[in-house]
């Protein structure tokens, strides 16, 4: 689990921040999983 949201952490600021997307945050669910 930890290993997934590190994952997802990494790509988020790899990619910087995107209009329209929220700032990666470990208390809420990966962007991923954002419908």
């Amino acid at each position: 689990m930890s290993a997934c949201m590190k994952k997802s952490g990494e790509n988020d600021k790899r990619e910087g921040r995107k209009p329209g997307k929220r700032p990666y945050n470990p208390m809420q669910k990966p962007p991923e999983y954002h419908g």
